[in-house]
């Protein structure tokens, strides 16, 4: 049991890490989903840009070498933005990995602790019922011996 008990202090800072890593993880599934957010909100913006100036093509409007240039540089300019925020959420995604191994390890440090501790409490229940079992057993044959000789 003495060992058990000097476990449980490790047993807590495990813990403590493994909700840190939990806690880290979250945050990098926000992230993910924010930035996920972001690249769906610039594809659509494109999309929806892209719809207008062939409404305008299509309705018949004139459109003069600058105008497009503008909107050449522009649809760039946004293809740009996607693609940087395509590397962000692969970056995210590589962190998120390294962070989610670090929770899996803590995580079977903090099982392999609580094992450890459950057997040692085993154990120590087991040896003091053999005890108590020990001391019924000489008290029953004590009064046994006392009743023999009378």
């Amino acid at each position: 049991m003495a060992s058990s008990h000097r476990l449980l202090p490790v047993l807590r800072l495990e813990k403590q890490k493994e909700d840190q890593a939990a806690l880290a993880l979250g945050y990098l599934n926000q992230q993910i989903d924010q930035e996920r957010s972001t690249l769906s909100q610039l594809e659509n913006y494109q999309r929806e840009y892209l719809d207008m100036m062939s409404q305008n093509g299509q309705a018949g409007q004139v459109v003069n070498i600058q105008s497009m240039m503008r909107y050449q540089q522009f649809v760039e300019r946004l293809e740009k933005a996607q693609h940087q925020q395509n590397d962000q959420i692969a970056q995210l995604y590589r962190q998120h990995e390294q962070v989610k191994a670090h929770w899996v390890e803590k995580r079977a440090r903090v099982k392999a602790l609580e094992n450890l501790i459950e057997r040692d409490q085993q154990k120590a229940q087991q040896f003091e019922l053999k005890r108590e079992q020990k001391q019924l057993d000489e008290f029953s044959n004590y009064r046994f011996a006392r009743q023999s000789r009378w």
